[in-house]
C-alpha cells in the first residue's frame, strides 16, 4: 500500500508541475523570444498572477506587461537579471476608483537594470 500512495503523490506534483498553475520556467506566455540566458519581451501582453522564470529577464523598447487589478509576481530563479530598456512597461493601473494591481519582482540571484525612460506603475 506505501508504494501506491507513494507513487500517487509523484504523480500529483508531476501534475502540478506541468498542468496545475500559471508558473513556467522561461517559456511562459509573455516571452516573445527566449535564448540560452534570457526570456525576452517585445511586444505588449497581458499578463497576471504569479510566475516563475529561471534565466533574465529583459523588457525592451515597446515590450508591455499589462496587469490590470489582478497583478503580477515574478520570480527570477536560480539566477538572472531583471532589465528594463528605455520605453518598456510594467502596468497594473485600473481605470476609475480602483486599486491598482500589485506588481513583485524576486530576484534570487541578479541585479536590476532599470533604464530611464522605463516605467513600472498601479495607479487606480
Amino acid at each position: 500500500m506505501r508504494g501506491h500512495r507513494a507513487f500517487g503523490v509523484g504523480l500529483a506534483v508531476v501534475g502540478l508541475l506541468f498542468f496545475g498553475t500559471t508558473t513556467a520556467l522561461a517559456s511562459n506566455e509573455f516571452c516573445d523570444v527566449v535564448t540560452a540566458t534570457e526570456c525576452e519581451v517585445t511586444t505588449s501582453h497581458a499578463a497576471s498572477g504569479p510566475f516563475t522564470i529561471d534565466r533574465t529577464l529583459h523588457i525592451f523598447n515597446g515590450g508591455a506587461l499589462v496587469t490590470g487589478a489582478i497583478g503580477i509576481d515574478i520570480t527570477i530563479t536560480p539566477s538572472g537579471d531583471f532589465l528594463m530598456d528605455s520605453g518598456a512597461l510594467i502596468d497594473g493601473n485600473v481605470g476609475g476608483n480602483g486599486t491598482g494591481g500589485p506588481i513583485t519582482v524576486t530576484l534570487v540571484d541578479g541585479d536590476v537594470n532599470l533604464m530611464a525612460g522605463s516605467i513600472i506603475r498601479s495607479n487606480g
